[in-house]
């Protein structure tokens, strides 16, 4: 359970923090404008992060609406 939201994965215990030091840069892409940069994720700095749209839970959100899961 994170912050009162039951997940439901689970990390497995092989799982380690990286040793490269990877990041993600993102980009906003606006209709009719340059993309956008936004600040750069550190991802090197965990095993593992959760993706998707409630705010409450993920380290990454998705806002698109267009974002369905199984």
């Amino acid at each position: 359970m994170v912050n009162g939201v039951v997940v439901k994965y689970v990390e497995p215990p092989e799982a380690k923090v990286p040793k490269v030091l990877w990041q993600l840069h993102p980009f906003r892409n606006q209709e009719g404008k340059d993309p956008e940069p936004l600040p750069v994720m550190h991802i090197h700095r965990r095993s593992c992060y959760l993706i998707g749209r409630d705010r409450k839970v993920v380290q990454f959100p998705m806002v698109c609406v267009f974002i369905t899961f199984c």
